[in-house]
């Protein structure tokens, strides 16, 4: 899930059934921001983030899709999405039977899931730690299990997989180009959702060094 000021999934499976569909909900939003407590509490959780991620950019998707496409039984996953559910992040968009089986399908409620809260905010700082935290380690996971996916593209125009960190000094306007090309990107990977393309993950992390003085 993204950030306010610059960031930030498996299509239905085939199915020989016969297979009803209904749709009663609102047509999903451009853009959601999260701002109650109990949303901001649910960022932090390492186990409902690829959910959310995972709804944002292929949903909606019953939990049996949500299961297969995360690797993890569905009896895993019923109790984060109810959570996430109560408190806004996720909605039920509809239901799908399949040989009189009916499958409730969840969404997020907006492609863009956005912070709206600041970085800044200083009494945030312990959940910003946890939100930041649980980002680095599903980073870790996305980039390890990567390295044994065999449709790796180390190269190219069509590389999927690399991770590196670079420190420099921009200017302003160097800064600003920063900036504007990170939300490039953010609109990029937004305006692919629902799209049948492999999926890919991108973390990102802009942060001013500490002071000269602090290093010496």
């Amino acid at each position: 899930m993204s950030q306010a000021e610059a960031d930030t999934c498996f299509t239905t499976v085939h199915c020989e059934a016969h297979v009803t569909s209904s749709d009663n909900s609102p047509k999903k939003a451009d853009v959601y921001y999260i701002k109650s407590p109990d949303q901001r509490e649910l960022l932090a959780s390492t186990r409902l983030q690829p959910i959310g991620d995972l709804l944002s950019a292929k949903g909606p998707m019953s939990v049996k899709e949500i299961a297969a496409a995360l690797g993890q039984r569905p009896s895993a996953l019923y109790h984060h999405i109810k959570k996430a559910v109560k408190a806004g992040l996720i909605v039920e968009t509809g239901s799908r039977t399949i040989n009189r089986r009916k499958e409730v399908l969840y969404d997020t409620p907006a492609v863009k899931m956005r912070f709206g809260f600041s970085v800044a905010d200083k009494k945030l700082k312990p959940l910003w730690r946890k939100i930041q935290t649980a980002h680095s380690r599903q980073a870790d996971r996305d980039f390890i299990g990567a390295l044994d996916n065999s449709k790796i593209i180390d190269d190219g125009p069509q590389r999927n997989l690399r991770t590196f960190r670079l420190v420099g000094a921009p200017d302003p306007v160097a800064l600003s180009k920063i900036n504007q090309k990170i939300e490039e990107i953010s609109a990029l990977m937004w305006e692919s959702a629902g799209q049948d393309n492999p999926l890919i993950a991108i973390t990102c992390v802009v942060a001013p060094m500490p002071p000269k003085s602090s290093l010496d």
